[in-house]
């Protein structure tokens, strides 16, 4: 039916209406606009749904209320036992809540299916093959109505075999007055001419109409009301009867403490309270009826003033309801039932675990961990103007002093000096609209871009069983909930680009990804979402029956959304030079790796003939037009050739679809691989690392789109002792596209820092074209310079606010913004920690209760302390060495004790080396295994 609805407090003054169908579809009204909910779900009286605010807002009004709202509600009977009454609460993303009611307007009882019974005099039976039903409907107070004709078939078999033919027609001008029903329909679709006027009104139950047809000729016919369908059976209410302990209130765990725990005993004659020192306390107003409970409490007998009015509903175990205290707020609680009304249990007889497991929070973060967003809480995109800043653009504009930056729809929509917001002109339309934040004194700057990283790498950066793996993909293990998306935040970091490890001489591909915290889904963090990446064969023919037969054909040689790239790897880690394990996988030697790349890419070019002479065969039967039949009959008699997906990704370098980012240390090694691309055609993406490249820099800026170095390390093993801390600075002299990464957790959230050793080390570097190293370079380098890396009209808005000068140690990122999207504040970071201290000190509560309930605290204590209960000496789970000795065993607990410390200050052991991206640990655990 149709449901008016009153909100309180009062908002505007608009109508706002729920229309629920027949199959319990909610449409939410708003004004003159509608949005369909969803998650509906109906439970006896209970009913409860979301929807999408923003789909109702009067953006032109300045009434816009973004977000996905959540709804419960009540349903309340008329004395004829039909819904009438409805009373509930409006859940906003911002964690506010709005309590409405809503009265049902009943239907006109013409409402329902009819089939007709007699026509002209002559009866007609359910069974007849030439038979009428109409079907009446009401929406919003306005009637619609459906015709279904059934007749018997006209000619041919079907005819023959007594089959029939059904025609369904949309009624017009249908309206309703009391008892009498008006219509037109057209006749056309029944093989008849014009249009039929139809008046009909409702008689003891029937209908008795009348149709005019267009040549004046009336027709008369009476219909029965056709009998609904019977809906499934409801479960049978649960009895609310019985003696509940409340465990949270607005989410929040109560004490469950033996001076401080709240009862509520819900017998059949009425409701009473037990509390604080067993005292009892009786309810008002008390009603116990199928699965609810209401009832009131006069607070003047424990000490207070007012009335608090109670209502719940029974659900399995819990009573959950809500309470309207005097002040006039709402507040829910659940309570979990501990026995029957005539018998409370002590306390300590009470399953805490039963109780703990109700009070966890209804609403659980994303990611599920510290620093996770709540529902209520997600970041969205908005409406907003930084003025007043130091403006760090990226391109020609430089760096603009008292700037302003618009961001609106995920992108910036104006750049410029602040002067000119205060002059508006039509370039600033919906001016008005925006947020406006004073940024006086601090400084705006694209989002740092991390060319080198292995962020939220799950389980695994290496794939190190062959010497070729370029049919792994880091995009099928991306992981959302890693804790360095949100670190990285704090530096700044908007988009990486996740390497597989250096184990291989050809090793996996590449991810590009946004540093979307809060994504549900792995394929979101992905630098274009869940589109970035294809799984479609780039080399089969365009329109191919077999892709056609499952997907649309323009997909099949789609472009990926981002440039996919491969890691290729050089020097000691491929050869396996540093590990301690025997050398058994080709390649060991120099020699060896250029042998097998060269190998592979001449494998390559044979797979693309292969592919190319299938094309060519394939492609003059696409351009004939046959039916799909036929062409998929003719196509299929050319046998294709067999899918390598190794070769695949390899091919795709050779043809420009895919960028090879080398791990790459000697200048030898750098000319080898540069030469090679060169013989087959095509060019690199960047030289990683690349520590001897500035002494070949003109060979790295011919044969790539740039390298990407380290700052300033060193010296860190054998075939980088000649690294120096100058070599980007050389190779951007030259003219290279030079950026800074970190292949590096914990470095990456200091990239800036990193970008200020550019002008340290260089001939006057100027601070801008430092910052580059670490936003427009690795951007350009990735080839999403046309999304992100400078700040530009039309660009993604993916930029961090610093609170000094970006270059400065002395400063730090107060806000990051990706898509738009505020990820990170310093404001939001410390509501984020309060959130976790919460969540922790819940956690530990109920770790302490447990251990209390076993008698002692021995039980929590075990669980936190079992670790150092293992060990011995005053280091032994600390990190420290507890004394100076070198021997095998204590070196061993050494780097055991460092690698748990890592693990315990949340720091995954398998990414905390830089520089070998992610092989030294594996020398490590070696080492700690060995007899």
């Amino acid at each position: 039916g149709y449901w008016s609805v009153t909100v309180n407090p009062a908002g505007r003054e608009i109508e706002r209406a729920l229309l629920i169908d027949k199959d319990n579809g909610i449409t939410v009204k708003r004004g003159d606009k509608t949005v369909r909910a969803t998650k509906a779900n109906f439970d006896n009286s209970l009913i409860s749904f979301t929807f999408d605010h923003g789909a109702v807002d009067f953006p032109e009004e300045n009434d816009v209320h973004p977000g996905f709202f959540t709804v419960s509600a009540v349903v309340e009977n008329d004395a004829n036992g039909k819904p009438a009454v409805m009373t509930g609460e409006i859940l906003a993303p911002g964690g506010g809540r709005i309590s409405f009611s809503a009265t049902r307007r009943p239907s006109s009882p013409m409402v329902g299916s009819w089939r007709v019974t007699e026509a002209d005099g002559a009866p007609r039976g359910a069974e007849d093959v030439d038979s009428l039903v109409l079907d009446l409907s009401e929406s919003a107070g306005k009637p619609a109505l459906k015709l279904t004709f059934t007749k018997p078939a006209k000619d041919g078999p079907a005819k023959d075999a007594g089959e029939k033919t059904t025609t369904v027609i949309n009624a017009d001008e249908v309206k309703i007055e009391n008892d009498k029903l008006t219509f037109t329909h057209d006749l056309k679709p029944i093989g008849g001419e014009g249009k039929s006027t139809d008046m009909v009104t409702l008689s003891n139950d029937a209908l008795i109409g009348e149709s005019t047809l267009a040549d004046g000729a009336k027709h008369t016919y009476k219909a029965a009301r056709v009998p609904p369908k019977q809906p499934p059976a409801l479960r049978n209410p649960a009895d609310p009867t019985g003696a509940y302990v409340m465990v949270s209130v607005d989410d929040k765990a109560e004490a469950l403490k033996k001076d401080d725990a709240t009862f509520i005993v819900v017998g059949k004659d009425g409701v009473k309270l037990h509390g604080k020192g067993d005292k009892a306390y009786a309810a008002i107003n008390a009603s116990v009826a199928a699965d609810r409970v209401s009832y009131s409490v006069d607070m003047s007998q424990m000490g207070g003033t007012g009335t608090v009015k109670v209502t719940a509903i029974r659900y399995s175990t819990l009573l959950i309801g809500s309470m309207t205290v005097p002040d006039g707020s709402l507040h829910t609680f659940k309570a979990v039932r501990v026995g029957d009304a005539d018998a409370i249990p002590k306390l300590e007889e009470i399953d805490r675990g039963q109780c703990f497991a109700a009070a966890v929070p209804e609403l659980l973060p994303v990611p599920f961990g510290a620093y996770g967003y709540l529902p209520q809480d997600q970041p969205g995109q908005e409406n907003l103007i930084l003025k007043n800043a130091t403006v760090w653009t990226g391109d020609k504009n430089g760096v603009m002093q008292n700037a302003a930056v618009w961001i609106k729809d995920g992108k910036v929509h104006w750049i410029g000096p602040a002067a000119t917001l205060d002059a508006g002109g039509s370039a600033l339309a919906d001016l008005d609209a925006a947020r406006v934040v004073d940024a006086t004194g601090l400084h705006i700057t694209p989002g740092i871009v991390d060319c080198h990283s292995h962020t939220g790498i799950s389980r695994g950066v290496n794939e190190g069983g062959q010497a070729v793996t370029a049919e792994v993909r880091i995009q099928d293990v991306t992981d959302p909930d890693s804790i360095s998306w949100y670190r990285q935040l704090a530096g700044g970091v908007t988009a990486v680009n996740n390497l597989h490890g250096s184990a291989n001489p050809i090793g996996g591909q590449n991810c590009v990804n946004k540093n979307r915290w809060g994504a549900a889904h792995p394929d979101d963090l992905h630098f274009a979402g869940r589109e970035s990446y294809s799984d479609a064969n780039p080399f089969a023919p365009m329109s191919a029956p077999e892709a056609a037969s499952t997907r649309d054909d323009k997909l099949v040689l789609a472009s990926n959304k981002v440039i996919p790239g491969i890691k290729f790897a050089l020097g000691e880690n491929v050869t396996q030079a540093n590990g301690s394990g025997q050398r058994s996988r080709y390649p060991v030697s120099r020699m060896g790796v250029e042998g097998l790349i060269r190998d592979r890419f001449t494998a390559a070019q044979d797979y693309l003939k292969e592919w190319k002479a299938y094309s060519d065969k394939v492609s003059p039967l696409l351009r004939l037009r046959l039916a799909p039949d036929e062409l998929r009959r003719r196509v299929g008699e050319i046998a294709p050739p067999h899918r390598d997906l190794e070769l695949e990704a390899v091919a795709q370098l050779i043809e420009h679809r895919r960028l090879i980012h080398c791990h790459s240390y000697r200048q030898d090694e750098i000319l080898m691989l540069a030469r090679l691309t060169r013989d087959f055609g095509f060019t690199l993406g960047t030289w990683q690392h690349n520590l001897e490249g500035y002494k070949v820099a003109d060979a790295v800026k011919q044969s790539s789109r740039g390298a990407s170095v380290f700052s300033d390390w060193w010296a860190y093993k054998v075939e980088v002792q000649d690294a120096i801390p100058y070599a980007g600075a050389i190779l951007h002299d030259v003219g290279a596209t030079v950026s800074f990464n970190s292949d590096s957790d914990e470095l990456a959230r200091r990239l800036n820092t990193d970008a200020a050793k550019a002008i340290r080390y260089s001939n006057a570097l100027p601070p801008e074209e430092a910052l580059k190293f670490v936003t427009t370079n690795p951007a350009y380098q990735l080839a999403i310079d046309d999304r992100v890396g400078t700040i530009a009209a039309g660009k993604d808005a993916d930029i961090a606010v610093w609170s000094g000068n970006p270059l400065s140690t002395g400063s730090r990122a107060v806000r990051t913004f990706v898509d738009g999207k505020e990820l990170f504040s310093l404001e939001r970071d410390a509501r984020l920690r309060a959130q976790n201290a919460a969540g922790r000190e819940r956690i530990i509560q109920n770790i302490i209760k447990l251990g209390e309930e076993a008698g002692s605290t021995a039980a929590a204590d075990d669980f936190f302390f079992a670790g150092s209960k293992a060990g011995s000496g005053a280091g032994a789970e600390t990190g420290v060495a507890s004394d100076t000795s070198t021997s095998g065993a204590d070196s061993r607990g050494m780097l055991s004790n460092y690698l748990l410390d890592l693990a315990r200050r949340g720091i995954d052991p398998t990414q905390s080396k830089p520089l070998d991206c992610g092989c030294g640990l594996t020398a490590d655990l070696e080492y700690l295994h060995r007899p």
